[in-house]
């Protein structure tokens, strides 16, 4: 069929250059047609810039690319990976392992393929919003973007769903749409249970917006805009609180956090990179990375930023994570932080942190998989205790090489058990799993603390956070499963010898009653101390008011930048808008490149 076609061309379009022209605009159209969204588990290598969410019973994965095996051998050099052009839905409501699961293909009949856009979980739980995005390689930006109309994904129930686009308000009141905004790609976002929809900073290009043109810089996009899904509202703010006024936060991570704040809970920006706001020229070098020493918040409702310092082992800046969050019945909330990538993409990391809610206190997992480093990939809480990861990249196996790099990930499809902190090795997903619990680490933190560890920035964060700490009390833990059963083992053996040896039978009674009596005594000594009580004690010395602090920033990476850069969790497909980050770093310049993108969107 393709020779047919491009014979067709040579023969109406008798110039050369207007031959190759023809031809060029026909392969992106033929190349994504033959290639699946969601190919089956042998031939899949690796998928990465996509978003997920949870609606009900099912997983829904938006927007990104994904690279395959196609007749034993790789996809073409000039683009190793396609856009995908489907919605995909993973079934969570029965038990499954990665390497099996079925992942469905919806037909994407509204907007164009997409990569690191915004999503946002509607008030009804049923659906969601997409802002912004980068298209995928040279596909045309034009129309996917109306200035007017928001698109909206529906679910049905079972696993399908429909597209609509959603008219918004058009009064030109302070709190209505603004004309004027543009389409930005890479930014934080996150939504409130009420319907608001936050995006913070990101940039803009050719290809988040028809109205840039070739050839035009990227800028990058100060401050924030919400989107209020039940009035159809939108509302400009010019600052982030941790920032300068002059600068943008680039490829950074949001999750809303349920329970604290004096609203409608708290929303935490975690990582990035801070980028000088405005015009970006190319080669210009990365901009510095947001530590985590030190976390950024603000209220949903009055959009009033605070910070907070951090104990504990944080992890490195970074961009291109993701992030999840779980709350726990004794009333804390943790924080879990996966992956990411250097600042100049030229490293992905494999390690997870929990920053533990209201202790402000950091927990490194232990169990690390060192063959997974992984970045622009994203992650959902699925089932009662477990993080499904969806996808990413290793950045240090080099440009285009990482799409040729077969994940070790079945379907790149990862389970963390948070409760466990520790990975599943054979990517089983139990949708049977019992209730979260605080991981044991954070329990027997808590248990340690009265309060004297938490330095408060200031009385307002203090006042926000004070009283759910003072109230997580985790009880002395039961027996684990692992104690019954060597108390099991220790039965069942004195048993057998019993059967054979008289001795060895009145030997292991010996040691059965032994062992009882002695945790019967250290069960009634931990439950004659007053946890409560000394979590309290000394609690209430009032800490210091302080305003809050402006984010830290790590000093940026001195790798040399006169090389292709990937876009960070920014771009979409294209590789002509790479992170050129923040000029106040240095000029290392960095020639455009068509090279497919890098990193585009957890």
């Amino acid at each position: 069929m393709l020779p047919i076609i491009l014979n067709l061309g040579r023969s109406i379009l008798h110039d050369g250059f207007l031959a190759v022209l023809f031809i060029s605009v026909l392969l992106p159209v033929v190349v994504h047609a033959q290639y699946p969204d969601s190919p089956a588990p042998g031939n899949f290598i690796r998928r990465a810039h996509s978003r997920a969410i949870v609606l009900g019973n099912f997983v829904y994965i938006d927007g990104g690319e994904v690279s395959q095996f196609v007749d034993g051998g790789f996809m073409p050099d000039n683009q190793p990976s396609h856009g995908m052009n489907s919605t995909l839905s993973i079934d969570i409501s029965k038990s499954w392992t990665a390497s099996t699961v079925e992942i469905r293909a919806i037909p994407r009949n509204g907007p164009i393929m997409l990569n690191s856009e915004a999503i946002w979980l509607d008030t009804t739980g049923n659906g969601y919003y997409i802002y912004g995005g980068e298209t995928s390689y040279n596909q045309n930006s034009t129309g996917f973007q109306q200035k007017e109309m928001m698109w909206k994904f529906t679910a049905d129930g079972q696993g399908g769903g429909t597209w609509s686009l959603e008219e918004e308000a058009l009064s030109d009141g302070p709190n209505m749409v603004f004309k004027s905004r543009q389409y930005t790609t890479n930014s934080a976002y996150a939504s409130t249970p009420n319907g608001i929809g936050f995006s913070i900073g990101g940039h803009q290009s050719r290809f988040t917006d028809p109205g840039i043109k070739a050839g035009n810089p990227r800028w990058q996009t100060p401050g924030m805009v919400s989107y209020d899904m039940r009035t159809k509202e939108w509302q400009n703010h010019t600052s982030i609180g941790m920032l300068a006024s002059n600068q943008s936060l680039e490829n950074g991570r949001a999750i809303h956090v349920p329970g604290f704040g004096p609203n409608d809970g708290l929303v935490f920006v975690l990582g990035g990179a801070a980028k000088a706001a405005g015009e970006i020229p190319p080669g210009t070098a990365p901009g510095p990375l947001i530590s985590f020493t030190t976390v950024n918040f603000f209220d949903p409702a009055s959009k009033t930023w605070y910070s907070q310092a951090t104990t504990g082992e944080a992890p490195k800046g970074r961009i291109g994570h993701c992030v999840v969050g779980a709350q726990s019945p004794e009333g804390s909330f943790e924080i879990f932080v996966y992956g990411g990538a250097s600042v100049s993409y030229d490293t992905a990391f494999d390690d997870l942190y929990v920053l533990s809610l209201p202790g402000f206190h950091w927990f490194r997992a232990e169990d690390n998989r060192s063959d997974s480093q992984r970045a622009s990939g994203t992650c959902v809480v699925v089932g009662e205790r477990q993080m499904l990861t969806i996808g990413g990249v290793d950045y240090g196996k080099g440009v285009i090489k990482y799409w040729k790099d077969q994940d070790p990930l079945p379907q790149g499809l990862g389970i963390f058990d948070m409760t466990a902190m520790s990975w599943v090795r054979n990517g089983s997903y139990n949708a049977d799993a019992e209730t979260y619990q605080a991981p044991q680490v954070v329990r027997d933190w808590y248990r340690s603390q009265n309060g004297s560890t938490v330095e408060w920035s200031s009385g307002e964060v203090e006042e926000m956070f004070f009283t759910t700490y003072a109230n997580v009390s985790f009880a002395i833990d039961e027996p684990t499963s692992n104690t019954l059963n060597n108390k099991t083992g220790l039965i069942v053996g004195c048993s057998v010898a019993g059967g054979s040896v008289v001795v060895l039978a009145i030997i292991c009674a010996a040691v059965f009653l032994y062992r009882r009596r002695r945790r019967s005594r250290e069960k009634a000594k931990l439950s004659s101390s007053s946890w409560n009580g000394q979590q309290n004690e000394g609690f209430a010395a009032q800490v210091e008011n302080l305003e809050p602090k402006e984010w830290p920033l790590q000093t940026p990476a001195t790798e040399a930048y006169n090389r292709y850069l990937p876009p960070a969790e920014l771009p979409g497909g294209n590789n002509h808008c790479w992170e050129l980050p923040s000029p106040e770093v240095g000029q290392h310049t960095a020639p455009e490149t068509k090279l497919p993108r890098a990193e585009p969107g957890a």
